[in-house]
């Protein structure tokens, strides 16, 4: 499977650096999905993002002066200089930690695009995007070597501009023929809205990071009741399982319900012990 982002999602997904952008990089590190990256595509996002940064950039320095005139004396201001801004559009794709497949921009994606642009059909019918025609023409040509999944905001790929449609027919009747299969997906959220992956819960390790941030307050519960924390000698679960072992545990849990900053994760270690075993 060959994945390719448009560019708005790139530009939404902030270069696959905001939540769901990372979640869409594990999902093709699971799934050994290719990343391809067409030029036009690269252009686009690099190009945005230079704007974007500079006018951020531009702003900022704005609302600072005005700041300072009615103020008279503020902390300096410290922000990225063009260098910066450069350094960070080049190294946007070089620093996603997985692979891509780059494709140049060819004549022949030039040519099938224009010949979309006069005849009127998608993804040019409305506004001759001669950019979206040179992506389709990529995708058409991925599909000669794998499955091709596009996923895009733009409407111009489906059918009469509406998302619940799917591909539009033109598009559809010409890779027809393919081998491989084509899919077209409107988010990542859909991309990746089926993607499960079992994570396993270290207990132990959950139980350390607990009683490490909540030492004091434990240690003190204990102590007004009569008992001191050892050292574990035994299996957690066999431990709790055990009849005493098991109530005193939940009934320190139950009291640090009370302990301003540890009342949320005893509630849930309460849920966990009431649901594990049964009282």
């Amino acid at each position: 499977m060959i994945t390719v982002f448009d560019a708005n999602i790139w530009i939404a997904q902030l270069g696959l650096r905001s939540p769901l952008g990372a979640a869409a990089r594990f999902y093709l590190k699971r799934t050994k999905a290719g990343l391809a990256l067409p030029e036009v595509v690269r252009l686009e996002v690099e190009r945005n993002l230079r704007n974007r940064l500079t006018q951020c950039v531009t702003r900022i320095e704005d609302d600072h002066r005005q700041l300072l005139t009615l103020f008279g004396v503020l902390k300096a201001l410290v922000l990225p200089d063009p260098a910066a801004i450069e350094a960070k559009v080049n190294d946007l794709f070089g620093s996603l930690g997985i692979d891509i497949l780059d494709v140049p921009f060819s004549l022949s994606s030039a040519r099938s695009s224009f010949l979309k642009t006069i005849d009127k059909v998608p993804p040019s019918d409305k506004t001759q995007e001669f950019r979206d025609g040179v992506l389709w023409a990529d995708c058409v040509k991925l599909l000669e070597e794998d499955d091709v999944s596009l996923v895009t905001g733009d409407k111009a790929f489906f059918q009469d501009r509406e998302y619940s449609k799917g591909l539009s027919r033109n598009l559809a009747a010409e890779i027809a023929p393919a081998k491989h299969r084509f899919s077209l997906v409107a988010s990542l959220s859909e991309l990746i809205g089926d993607f499960r992956v079992d994570l396993p819960l270290d207990e132990e390790l959950l139980v350390q990071s607990h009683l490490a941030k909540n030492a004091q307050a434990i240690d003190g519960l204990l102590s007004r009741n009569g008992f001191v924390l050892g050292k574990k000698t035994q299996s957690i679960e066999s431990s709790i399982r055990d009849g005493k072992s098991f109530h005193l545990v939940r009934r320190v849990l139950h009291g640090l319900r009370g302990q301003k900053g540890c009342r949320r994760r005893a509630n849930g270690w309460c849920g966990y012990l009431d649901g594990r075993w049964d009282l």
